[in-house]
C-alpha cells in the first residue's frame, strides 16, 4: 500500500518521495494508567494538528510525513514538552502558527541545554572529587600495600566498575583506586553515605558508557569478528587484541572529553 501524508495540502507519496512516514500514535493500554492517558492525549493532539475528518476505519492507515516535524521525526512518548511530540510544521491551517512552533522549539532546546550542562558539571565535579580521594591516600603505606610493592607510587587513577568485580588488588598493584557501587549483602539497607556515593558513581558511569560506545563506533576493527590468532601471546605479556584495545583507547583519550572540565 502506498503511503500518503494526511496533512492538508501536503502531496508527499511513499512511492515517489524519499521521505519517512509515521503512523498515528496508538493508545497504549498495557503499561499503566499514566501511560495510557499520555498516549491518548498524544493521539488526540495529532488528530487536532492533522485537522481533517478521518473515518474511524481509516485511522489505522493515517500517516504523516517527515516534513511536518522539526527534527524530521516524532519524539518518544515521554517527552511531552518536545515540539516534535506532534506534527507542528506546514500544517495547512492557522490553528498552530509557525512563530509559536519556533518559540516552543527554541525554549525546548534551551531547557535541554541547561539540563545537559548541569549533568556535565555534576559529572565533572564527581570525577574531580574521586580523583581527590585517591590522592589523599598517596604516600600512606599499610602492611598489605608493602606486600603488593607498588602502592607507594600512587598516581591518582580511578577505576569504576560494577558490583561483583573483585579487582581491588589488581587495580591497586597498578597504583589506582577502585570505586564500585555499595552492596546490601549482609545488611538491610545502605547508609546515607553509601547511597550518595553510589548515586555519584552512577552519574559518572553514564559518561564512561558513552566513551565506550564512541570507542566501538570510531574504530572498525573493534566492530568486526577477529581471528583466534589475535588471542595468542606469542612470547609477550599482551595478546594482539590487548594491544589493539590499548592503542584504540589511547587514541580516544586524545579526543575532546565527553565531560568538559572547564
Amino acid at each position: 500500500m502506498v503511503n500518503f501524508c494526511a496533512i492538508f495540502g501536503c502531496s508527499s507519496r511513499g512511492d515517489r518521495d524519499k521521505k519517512s512516514f509515521y503512523r498515528l500514535p496508538a493508545v497504549i493500554t498495557r503499561q499503566g494508567e499514566k501511560t495510557m492517558e499520555l498516549s491518548k492525549k498524544r493521539r488526540e493532539k495529532w488528530l487536532t494538528r492533522i485537522s481533517r475528518d478521518i473515518k474511524a476505519s481509516n485511522l489505522a492507515y493515517t500517516r504523516v510525513c517527515s516534513d511536518h516535524f522539526i527534527s524530521g521525526k516524532p519524539c518518544s512518548l515521554q517527552y511531552a514538552d518536545n515540539p516534535d511530540w506532534a506534527p507542528s510544521l506546514k500544517l495547512g491551517h492557522d490553528k498552530v502558527s509557525e512563530s509559536s512552533t519556533a518559540r516552543d522549539s527554541s525554549r525546548y532546546r534551551r531547557r535541554v541545554g541547561r539540563v545537559e550542562q548541569v549533568k556535565h558539571i555534576d559529572a565533572a565535579s564527581v570525577l574531580v572529587s574521586l580523583q581527590g580521594a585517591a590522592h589523599k591516600d598517596e604516600g600512606t603505606v599499610t602492611e598489605d600495600d608493602t606486600e603488593r610493592g607498588s602502592q607507594t607510587d600512587l598516581h591518582g587513577d580511578v577505576v569504576l566498575a560494577d558490583r561483583g568485580f573483585d579487582i581491588a588488588d589488581s587495580v591497586g598493584i597498578m597504583g589506582a583506586t577502585l570505586h564500585i557501587p555499595a552492596f546490601t549483602k549482609g545488611k538491610k539497607q545502605l547508609t546515607s553515605d553509601e547511597v550518595e556515593t553510589t548515586r555519584r558513581i552512577a552519574n559518572v558511569r553514564i559518561h564512561v558508557e558513552r566513551v565506550i560506545g564512541c570507542l566501538r563506533q570510531k574504530y572498525q576493527i573493534l566492530q568486526s569478528t577477529l581471528s583466534l590468532e589475535y588471542m595468542a601471546q606469542n612470547g609477550t605479556k599482551l595478546t594482539t587484541i590487548d594491544k589493539i584495545a590499548v592503542i584504540c583507547c589511547a587514541l580516544t583519550n586524545f579526543c575532546p572529553s565527553v565531560v568538559p572540565l572547564d
